[in-house]
Parts: structure tokens; sequence; C-alpha cells
């Protein structure tokens, strides 16, 4: 005898759970725990009732019909429905519960009782009840509970012999669906004993009808033994016997699928539920993994085909995950057969299929086969696998299996992964808003769209900010997909619907009704993710709601968010260690950047949208910042080259880390960030200057279309033109990026040619997106800041006429006048506008200008400045601002200016501290104003200054030596104050005496500078 002959059958069993194949019939046994008789019980019951001695009767149907015929319809229906629930207690048990959990496409149940339904109703699960045939043509879900022979709601039972010799004129539909499932399903019996008159009618017909070609059918005997020539009596009638004595041989174990302390059965119903149990526990993968059967090169490709199949919707997969799918996992000897990219097979027959591959154009496998093995290696790919390889002989002393060298394949050398193609997706990730918008557009979901594009038009407008407009094609979708019955898919649409609504606040979009607002916040409401997930358990492959149940615990992603937190302390602990001489060589750069890549494509890949809403953006925001610390690091190496230790750090970005930067970053947050930590010019590796050049650009030409007559000139695309201007959203999420470009721009490095065929296409940008924020274009001032010296002088001339002609006045303009200005000393232009001018929006800079206005022009400015800084709007460093540069000391602004001031010195000391800072500084700009000479200290002869600081600035000649403090040198460092100081003869030898006892880099550099005054100068007070 086979000793595994219960474990084969119980593996093709497990196959049909897994391929949606498996119908399960249920007899009477199954609701025994419930109080139900079984069929025996029943009879004798029945017999029980005869006005005669039936004992001897045997025939069963007869015997009911016996009992019609004396009792007459109504007593006879109360006489068998008070047989059957006399001791019920009206509660499905435990086995009902455990076929659910088989994953069965369907349930036939030749009982009468409503248990099944009980269980679907309070589970909410996606079965349609079939009692007559009027229910099939009408059943809502694609899993049906099938009452085969009625109940007594319906008044339809299958008893006595009438009913079953009649049951195929009043069941055609019911009868001709059940028996067509011996066709194409694997059926499982269970709950039936070998004398039910219902199995034994039900296989004959079966038998008789289809012949040989029907599937097997397998039926659990929860008896201790079964002869050989009784197994061969049912296999010749198509059913396979699961005995239960012959499966406590076979299967050790079996005792610990059943807890008695948990759940209380009587000794035949606890066997049922063990082998149930078993069978929905059973390791397919560890089962195949023992077999030792050789395959053709088909059936392997078959086997890893149908496995990535089931994930159609999910592109990547989680590397621990996927390591343990089948047949990635045939024959592993350790739980860790991915490491990094490596993917080490123990399974020779996949490595050398992978091997043997040569591409699309192998001529060796037909396309069938190539197109099923490069969907496989494409997944491999999108889940982080690039390369395979053979393990070692033996492990190392933690039992972890390295690659054998010369073994490394890459799958790079066999396919390439497309993310330029034309789908919305990929031209939004290549920031193609253009054609995205186009797309959208046009699409609707209907019933004849695939599923998967569905996911990517909602997942589209999403990331486009249409919050409320990707929350009803999640829902439609989820609709759909229910019907269409892919239950993975439906899920992860009503997981995008339920944080959709849980965190945008879609009341806010232009285009949201108040009242359609009510209604999504109701749905909302009744969302439950995990009854969700519960409903589909037993829909879909139990891998699948392995991810399913990931993704909705989001455990992953939480990880992954964990591991960029650690790294993000880590970098720049390793900074501050390298600063203080050490060294550290580690890996926490390359293991953050991996962590990012991992959240980034699992989320995006998968349609997963929690990004905005959770701790993922937060931590990716903490990697960009980790990035420039793990960047600056090479500059502190570099200073430190003569250490002993080997220390890491980042030598360039690529183009996915400027992606994150322009999609993730928080601007001013960042460029703070930069200039913290001193950098600019920041390289980006060579293979990344293009594709960064092609995204940016396609972003800034998402806003020109061209002309079939002149394709050179750009043409306003009044389609997103017309969007940005009316959609908030979108306009938010684009001038985010815009400005994260220019910060882009500003601090990294890319070739002069680039970046000012860059800086043109701003220039285009800018002229057809009129934005009217006074915030619009902010980081463009820091671009022209920082490159103006690189931008040629006609495009920056260019972005002036396009400021001038929108009437934008503002401190863009300002700059733009400034940097012209710097390249050309000469510099004047008739650009301007005095009367769209705002002064006070501009108090920091209108001094620019002035000095780029010529004539009448320039004559006018001053005019309306005189009459701005002689009204209550201008502040004191707008007062200090003409002054210093000589625009206008005329007496009333120079008295103006010297009044406040005054009110300042007189008030300082009872001034709130949130004010003093303010205060401190106009006063030291005065004393700049003093010691240059454009302004003097009349009127200032009495007042009685109360700071030390502000007394030594007066007249630091005459200051007390004993409450001289050095630290004040400090405070303003420019050339009029170290001109002045210099003349101090006590200044120098008390710094002097304060840097010999005291460590202090700035006061040491101070301390040169004023030794290098060969000529010391004596101030000269105003009252002399």
């Amino acid at each position: 005898m086979n000793n595994k002959e219960i474990i084969n059958k119980i593996a093709f069993l497990k196959e049909a759970m897994i391929n949606d194949k498996l119908v399960v019939f249920a007899g009477s046994g199954i609701s025994v725990e419930s109080g139900l008789p079984i069929w025996d019980d029943l009879l004798k019951g029945i017999k029980s009732k005869l006005n005669f001695d039936a004992s001897k009767e045997t025939d069963s149907l007869k015997i009911a019909q016996l009992l019609y015929n004396e009792k007459g319809e109504k007593e006879y229906y109360d006489i068998i429905k008070s047989l059957i629930y006399d001791n019920s207690s009206n509660k499905y048990n435990p086995l009902h519960e455990l076929i659910f959990q088989l994953n069965p496409q369907h349930i036939v149940t030749t009982n009468y009782d409503n248990f099944f339904e009980q269980y679907i109703e309070n589970e909410g699960l996606p079965f349609s009840l079939v009692v007559k045939d009027e229910d099939l043509p009408y059943a809502k879900y694609k899993n049906l509970i099938i009452k085969y022979h009625g109940d007594f709601e319906n008044h339809n039972i299958v008893l006595k012999e009438t009913d079953y010799l009649e049951f195929s004129k009043t069941n055609t539909l019911k009868e001709i669906f059940v028996k067509s499932l011996f066709s194409n399903k694997v059926i499982l019996f269970v709950g039936y004993s070998f004398s039910d008159i219902n199995l034994k009618l039900l296989s004959r017909d079966v038998q008789y009808i289809l012949k040989k070609h029907h599937q097997r059918a397998y039926l659990l005997d929860l008896t201790n033994l079964i002869s050989e020539s009784e197994k061969m009596y049912y296999k010749n009638l198509g059913i396979n016997i699961i005995n239960y004595g012959q499966a406590e041989k076979e299967i050790p174990n079996l005792e610990s699928f059943f807890d008695d302390k948990q759940i209380n059965l009587r000794p035949y119903s606890s066997r049922a539920y063990k082998l149930l149990n078993y069978l929905n526990e059973f390791n397919l993968d560890k089962y195949k993994n023992n077999l030792g059967v050789v395959l053709t090169e088909n059936q392997v490709i078959d086997e890893i085909y149908n496995t990535f199949k089931k994930f159609h919707h999910f592109r990547v997969l989680p590397k621990n995950f996927l390591s343990n799918l089948y047949p990635l996992n045939k024959n592993t000897k350790s739980t860790m057969n991915i490491r990094d990219n490596i993917f080490i097979c123990f399974n020779d027959e996949l490595y050398n299929l992978i091997h043997k591959f040569q591409g699309k154009e192998d001529a060796f496998f037909n396309e069938i086969q190539k197109e099923k093995i490069v969907y496989c290696l494409k997944r491999l790919m999108y889940s982080g696998v690039y390369h395979i390889a053979v393990p070692k002989l033996n492990s190392d002393s933690f039992g972890n299996y390295s690659y054998l060298e010369g073994s490394l394949i890459s799958l790079e050398s066999k396919i390439q992964l497309d993310f330029d193609c034309d789908c919305m997706s990929c031209n939004l990730n290549n920031y193609k808003y253009s054609e995205v918008i186009s797309k959208i557009e046009k699409y609707v979901i209907t019933i004849s769209t695939d599923l998967f594009d569905d996911l990517n038009y909602a997942n589209s407008l999403y990331k486009l900010n249409y919050n409320f407009k990707s929350f009803l094609a999640y829902q439609q979708i989820y609709y759909k997909a229910n019907k269409q019955k892919k239950f993975e898919v439906s899920f992860i649409a009503i997981y995008n619907v339920y944080w959709l609504g849980k965190w945008s606040n879609f009341f806010y979009e232009d285009y949201v009704k108040e009242k359609e607002y009510e209604i999504v916040k109701k749905f909302i409401r009744n969302i439950d993710l995990d009854k969700e997930l519960y409903k589909v358990k037993y829909l879909v492959d139990e891998k699948v709601y392995e991810l399913l149940r990931e993704i909705r615990s989001g455990i992953y992603m939480q990880n992954l968010c964990d591991e960029i937190d650690e790294n993000y302390q880590k970098i720049p602990e390793t900074k501050k260690l390298i600063e203080q001489g050490g060294g550290s060589s580690n890996n926490d750069i390359n293991n953050l950047y991996k962590s990012i890549i991992k959240l980034e494509n699992y989320r995006d890949l998968n349609f997963i949208n929690v990004n905005g809403y959770s701790r993922i953006t937060k931590a990716i925001q903490k990697s960009i910042n980790a990035f420039i610390v793990a960047y600056s690091m090479k500059f502190v190496e570099n200073k430190l080259e003569h250490s002993f230790f080997v220390t890491s750090h980042m030598k360039n970005y690529n183009h996915f880390l400027i992606k994150e930067i322009i999609e993730y970053a928080e601007t001013a947050k960042l460029d703070s960030f930069i200039r913290e930590n001193k950098l600019e010019n920041i390289e980006i590796s060579e293979e990344s200057i293009q594709e960064i050049f092609s995204s940016i650009s396609n972003f800034l030409e998402s806003v020109t279309t061209t002309s079939s007559k002149f394709k050179s000139t750009p043409l306003e695309n009044k389609t997103v033109v017309s969007r940005l201007s009316s959609d908030y959203n979108f306009r938010i999420k684009i001038l985010k990026q815009l400005d994260n470009i220019c910060l882009v721009l500003t601090y990294f490095k890319l070739p002069e040619d680039n970046l000012n065929e860059l800086y043109k296409k701003i220039n285009t940008f800018i002229k057809f997106v009129k934005f009217k924020g006074p915030f619009d274009y902010q980081y463009l001032d820091k671009l022209l800041f920082k490159k103006h010296l690189e931008i040629d002088s006609d495009s920056i001339l260019t972005t002036l006429e396009i400021f001038y002609s929108n009437n934008r006045f503002d401190e863009n303009y300002d700059r733009i006048l400034d940097v012209l200005n710097a390249k050309d000393d000469n510099f004047t232009t008739d650009l301007f506008d005095v009367n769209q001018y705002k002064i006070n929006n501009s108090k920091w800079k209108y001094h620019i200008v002035y000095n780029c206005l010529d004539g009448e022009l320039k004559e006018t400015f001053k005019n309306k400045l005189r009459s701005f800084l002689m009204s209550e709007e201008a502040d004191l460093f707008m007062l200090f601002r003409a002054i210093y540069n000589d625009i206008l000391i005329e007496p009333q602004i120079v008295e103006k200016y010297k009044s406040s001031i005054l009110q300042i010195l007189i008030s300082y000391e009872s001034q709130n501290a949130k004010y003093r800072s303010q205060s401190a500084n106009a006063v030291i700009n005065f004393f700049k104003l003093i010691y240059l000479k454009k302004i003097d200290l009349k009127g200032f002869e009495n007042t009685e200054i109360k700071d030390d600081y502000f007394k030594f600035l007066y007249d630091p000649t005459n200051f007390p030596i004993v409450d001289f403090n050095p630290e004040w040198l400090k405070i303003e460092k420019c050339n009029p104050f170290i001109e002045v100081f210099n003349g101090v003869e006590y200044i120098i030898p008390t710094l002097e005496n304060y840097l010999t006892n005291n460590e202090d880099v700035d006061l040491m550099k101070l301390y040169f500078r004023l030794k290098k005054k060969t000529h010391p100068k004596r101030m000269i007070h105003s009252n002399d």
C-alpha cells in the first residue's frame, strides 16, 4: 500500500482549493453537532411514527412515502420537522465554519437546515442561496449555497419516494447545474455515510451521464478501517475514499489539528474536523518540494507563471513573501533565499530554464513560452530581484547560503523593464502631465475596460490631487471587481476608498458639491476593512489573501518606515563622529536607499494610495535630509584624509533621488537644510543627467504644444493651463513641484547647456501659466541668485519681459533686475510700471529697481518712493535702505529715520523680548550709517542709552575698557565696523588677552582682520 495515499489525495484537494475548483457536498453528519439527526436516526424516527411495525423495512424512500400516505402532507411535514429540529441548538457548529475556510466555490447540501445561511449572513460572505430552480438565474454572487433537497421554508423537501422520482421534473435547473459540477470541479463529500441514499443516487447518476469524463470525487470516511474491495467499489463509482484510520497512520501529527479544550465535538465530528483542518492547513509547496518528480520545461514555465499570475494586479511582492512562494522555494534549504537583489535558487529546473532563456528573440522557446517567461522575470525585477544564482554546497554557521561563484545570471541581460510605456502611470512618473490629462479626460470605467487599467486610472487621479474623483473611480472598481469575481482587486479598491475618505477633505475640492460630500461621508462611515478582508478570505488564493492581509495591516510599509527612521538617525551620527576625527564604515546610506526604493515601488506599482496620509511622506522627507547629510560627509572626509579610519559617504545623486526631492520635499525646509550643510553644486551621476533633464523638460513642456506649421515655436496648451487655473489641488501640486525643480537647479550641478535649456523652458512655462499668488515662483529667486553667472543674459532678460507683460512686479522681478545688473554694471531697463509696483511688497530690494532705471522713469520712481517713505506704511529698514543706497538722503527722510531710532534707544530696555531682536538690528544698521558718515549723531547728545552694547557703538573710543565684551565684535563684522574698531586702542590688546584664555574661531578671524589694518584711523565723533 502506498504510504502517501491519503496525503496525495489531500494535496489534490488543496490544489483544487487554491484554483477555485473545490465543491463541498455536505450531508447530515455536518449538522449532528447542532443537534440534528444523521440519516439512519431520521429513518428510525419516521418508522416510529407509522401506524404499523416497520422495523424490518429497509427501503428508506418507501418508509418516508408510507408516512406521507398515512398522515397527509401537513402532518407529514410537521412530523419530519419535529424529528429533525426537536433537539436542535438552532446554531451552526465548528464544522460549518471550517467548510467555508476551505474556499469552496459552491456548497451543495442535502440537509434541510439553515445553518449555512446563518453563517454567511453573520459573516457577510458573498454566497447566494439556491433552494429552488427560480433562484439560479438571479444569483447575485458567483459562489452558491445549493440546498439540493430543498427546505421547510420553501415547502420543497426531498425525502419520500415520489420526491426522488419527480425530482428531475420539479428541480430541472438545479439538477442539471449540480450534475455539471462533476465534469469540471473537484467534489468533496463531507458528512455522508456509505449507507446514505443521497450519496448512492448522486454517484450513480453522474457515472451514468458522464461515464469516464468526470473529475474524481472524494469522500471523508470517518471509520477506523475500510476494506480494499469497498474502496475499489467506490473508486469505480468515481469516488476516492479518505479513510480516517489510514490517515492517522500516514499523518503522525493529525491529532494536533483539533484542540478539544477549545472546541467541544463528538468523536466522529472531531475526526471530520481534524481531516478538514489538516486540508485547510496543508502546505502544498512543501508537499511538491518532496515529490522529486522531474518536470518538463513547459511544466517549469507553467509552475512559475501560474504563481505570478495569481498576483497579476500586484507587480511588487515583498522579498520575504516572494521567497516563500512555490516554485521559488522549491528544494530550498534556507529561509533567506533572496539576498539584496539576488535570488539564490535551489530549484535546478527553474535556474536552468532562466539560464537557457536568451530573451525575447530566443529561437528555442515558442512565443507563448517566451511571453510567460518574460512576464515572470518582470515580476521578479519589479520586486527588486535582478540576479539569480545557485547556492554553494555548504551553508555558513547560521544556516544561510551564499551563491556559487560563476553562477550569477543578470535578469537585465534577458529582458528590460519598461518604465517608459504610454500608460497614465508611466507618463505621470515622467511628468508628462499633458499626456496624462488627455488620457484621463477620455477614460471611462466600463464593464469591458481592463481592471488593471482602471486601477491605473484611479491611481493617476489620486497622484494629480483629484482625490474626490479618485475616490469615485475606486468605488466603481470595487463594485465592478466584485461582479467579475476579482476579489483581490475589490479589496484594494475599497482599501483606497477608505484611506482617501479618511484623510482627504473633499469639500475643499472646487468641483465637489455639498450633497455629494455628504453621500461620500456616509459611505465611508460604513466601510469596515477587516470585514471586507474576511469576505475575500475564502474567495481568493491563500497566498493572495496573505498579501491582502499584509496590505491591510500595513506592517511591511511600517517596517520600511522604521528602517528609514533608524538610518535617518544613524547618518548624522556618523557625520558627527567623522567631524570629531573618528571614522565609520557601514551600510547605512545604502540601506536607506534600498528601503526608500522598496517603499516607493511597493506602494506605487501596487496602487496603494496611502502615502500622503501616513508616516510614509514624513519618512521620505526624512530620507531626503539624510541623503543631504550623507553627501556632505564627502567634504568632511576630504579634510580628514590623514585619518586612519575608513569612512563612507554618498558620492552623487541619481535620477531616483532627484525625483524624490521633486515629489516630496518641503521646499523651504530643504532649502534651509542644504544651506545649513553648506552645500552647492551637488554632483549628479553622469548616467542620470540626461534622465533628470528629460524629466524636468517633460514637466515644463506640459503647458505647451506645437503647431503643425511652426513646430519649433511652443504654443499654449490650453487644456493643461485651464486646469491649472481652475483646479486648486492640481495647481498646488504643480507649484510645489515647480518650486522643488527650481531648488534642484539651484543646488545641483547640471552641465551649463542643460541648465540653460531648462531655464528657457521655465521662461515658457511662466509665460503661459500666470499664477496670481504672492508666493508663486518664489524659488526662481533662489535659482537666479545662485546660478545667474551660468544662465545666459538673454534668457534672464526674457524672464524680465515675461514678468513685465504679466504685470508681475514682485521679489522675483527685483531679483531678475539684480542679476542682470550683476552681469552688467550699466544695465538699465524701461520694462517697468511705476503704478503697478508695490514698494511695500519689495521693501528689501526696491533699491535694485532704482539702480536699473534711467531718466524720467527713475525720477518718477524716486518721487513715489519719497511719498511712501514719509507715510506711516514705511518701516525703519526701508528708510535705512534709502539712505544707505544714496537714493534719498534728504533732511525729512533722515530726520524721520533718526527720530525712530532715538525712540528705540530710549525704550529698548522696556521692550518685549519678541521685538528686541528686531530693534537691535535697526540700531546696528543706524550705527552702520554713522560709521559710513552718511548721517550724524546730531540730536542724540543727551540721550540716555542703557544698553551697554549700544553705549559701546555710540562711542567705542571712550567706552570703559572694564565693561568691554569681546563677544560684541561678532555681532556685526562688516568693513565699516572693522574700520572703526581698528581705531580704538584697547580693542586689539583686550582681544589678544581674551583669546589667550578662550578658544574662539570666529574671534580669531576677526583678530587677524583687525591686525591687517596697518594705519589705524581714529574715529571722529560727530560732536568734535
